[in-house]
């Protein structure tokens, strides 16, 4: 029995140390375990997060925290739709913006006996990396054909550039442009960071 209860709090262990939230139910959608990262996730207590709550009491809870923005003013029309979904939805990847502004690729699977796992890993980061690109995309586009036409030994020289490497050259200025304006936000954002370091509440 010790050595029982000793590999299952290693278990424990391992799960709440790593970096993804970690969440599985039963046949009737009960908790049978949350690790710490998706307690946070969600803002639940150990006592919220008991082994048996019913997966539509965690979304009361998460509502009531103001987790769950979209369901302001429609809160039991959301948690009913919501029930319905996953009862009628399999297995599915989502991503999903939550209301810190962070992204989550949340992965639900159903297991052979019938329990559901799902994890969550933050890709924020790869999110913000899609959309400077298809920024720096647009922008490309909008310059193209803006540009003025050069004249003289300038044009005898563009004429030998193919209309390949003139969109390469446009697309590359439109993305360092918008990396210059990610780098600005980096900067304010390590700022405040250093502030609330130095200036702790």
């Amino acid at each position: 029995l010790r050595t029982a209860e000793r590999e299952r709090r290693q278990w424990r262990d391992i799960l709440n140390a790593m970096q993804a939230g970690i969440v599985v139910y039963d046949n009737d959608d009960r908790l049978l375990l949350a690790n710490a990262e998706f307690r946070q996730l969600f803002g639940l207590s150990e006592l919220d997060a008991a082994v048996g709550t019913p997966y539509e009491q965690l979304l009361r809870v998460r509502v009531r925290g103001g987790l769950v923005p979209e369901a302001a003013g429609r809160e039991e029309a959301w948690i009913a739709n919501r029930v319905a979904q996953r009862r009628e939805r399999g297995d599915s990847t989502v991503q999903r913006q939550m209301s810190n502004g962070r992204w989550r690729r949340i992965i639900e699977q159903r297991l052979p006996d019938g329990a559901q796992l799902a994890v969550s890993i933050d890709v924020t980061d790869q999110v913000e990396k899609e959309q400077a690109l298809a920024a720096a995309d647009h922008m490309a586009s909008n310059y193209e054909g803006k540009v003025p036409r050069p004249t003289g030994a300038a044009a005898r020289l563009a004429d030998g550039v193919t209309a390949t490497d003139r969109w390469l050259w446009v697309w590359a200025v439109a993305a360092l442009m918008v990396a210059m304006a990610l780098d600005r936000r980096a900067l304010v954002r390590r700022a405040g960071r250093a502030s609330l370091a130095e200036y702790p509440e």
